[in-house]
């Protein structure tokens, strides 16, 4: 299913793991006064992975036919248009279901990494390390958003920074790979 493989299966899982599990060191694995506001989290996090991913695809069809060519966009199967308008809307749903959880902190991390997601995938992927510095950023506040709905952002600081150490080394490497498209 084309559709399915645009949203990365795979991204979404680990992201929704990483939230998870900053969620339980931030609350010492007691989610029950936070059910309303996990459940809203998990699945604005979900619509920003997949609408990120698919951003990602329409942005790098030329990039991926040779660095990805079985992907969705490349081999023809989803127009690029198509995962754009699609990205968009399902970034607009990340951010309205924050809204839902009427948590500050929630809403600005969301909102942010919306506008930054996009930021990213138009116009600072091509500006080398400040692109890869962004998504090391985005990743590692997935974390502090784990932890910010659960009330308990400040348990999350030191695993957010390690993620977004992690993450950069993982960009600069997938760079490297992906030079020759």
């Amino acid at each position: 299913n084309p559709d399915l493989e645009l949203a990365r299966p795979a991204d979404v899982v680990m992201g929704l793991i990483g939230l998870l599990a900053a969620a339980s060191v931030a609350s010492g694995c007691s989610f029950a006064g936070y059910m309303l506001e996990s459940v809203i989290v998990t699945f604005s996090v979900l619509f920003y992975i997949v609408g990120g991913n698919s951003i990602n695809d329409s942005v790098d069809a030329e990039v991926d036919r040779i660095a990805h060519p079985g992907r969705p966009v490349p081999s023809g199967r989803i127009s690029q248009g198509s995962a754009f308008r699609f990205g968009l809307s399902s970034l607009a749903i990340a951010f309205l279901l924050s809204v839902a959880t009427m948590d500050v902190t929630v809403i600005a991390i969301v909102g942010i990494a919306c506008v930054a997601i996009t930021l990213y995938e138009t116009v600072l992927k091509k500006k080398g390390l400040i692109g890869n510095i962004t998504i090391a950023a985005l990743t590692g506040a997935s974390f502090l958003l784990g932890g910010a709905m659960v009330h308990g952002m400040a348990a999350c600081y030191v695993l957010s920074v390690v993620v977004f150490a992690i993450t950069l080394g993982r960009e600069i490497q997938k760079d490297i790979m992906d030079k020759d498209g």
